[in-house]
């Protein structure tokens, strides 16, 4: 009634995982996400300030299209996600934090084009004023649909 136990005799069938398996794991296929948002974030600042040459004049026009007055506020989430992936271990970066990063970039490009609405998206695009051609979306949008 209160005797031993008797062990199990199933034995337990583990794969061996091999460190030495072709083809790029998730922990490195991380690092290297890690490193390509730190380059396009560095690259990003030295645009601002003319400092990155060639590509920096096509990267800086790019993101002031795109963005407008907020490609600043861009680069210092791509460094902020940037750090929260280096920190995987104190910080999880998660889906949710992703669509928080469009939604703040969202958000802040269509109050910018708020401040330039007597321009036409071709002045805001080119001039870089305003939230950008984003912004001009998202503001124009909600401009029509909500009224200022």
């Amino acid at each position: 009634m209160f005797g031993r136990k008797k062990k199990s005799r199933r034995r337990s069938y583990k794969r061996e995982v091999y460190d030495d398996e072709p083809g790029l794991n998730l922990e490195t296929k991380g690092a290297i996400f890690t490193i390509l948002i730190f380059v396009i974030a560095f690259l990003g600042i030295l645009s601002i300030f003319n400092l990155a040459g060639r590509f920096g004049v096509v990267l800086n026009s790019g993101l002031s299209y795109v963005f407008g007055w907020a490609d600043w506020v861009f680069i210092l989430l791509l460094l902020f996600i940037g750090y929260a992936l280096l920190r995987s271990e104190s910080y999880r970066v998660k889906i949710i934090s992703y669509i928080g990063f469009i939604l703040i970039i969202l958000s802040l490009t269509g109050v910018f084009n708020f401040f330039v609405s007597e321009y036409t998206f071709q002045e805001i695009t080119e001039l870089g004023n305003g939230g950008g051609a984003l912004g001009y979306a998202i503001g124009s949008g909600l401009a029509s649909s909500l009224g200022i």
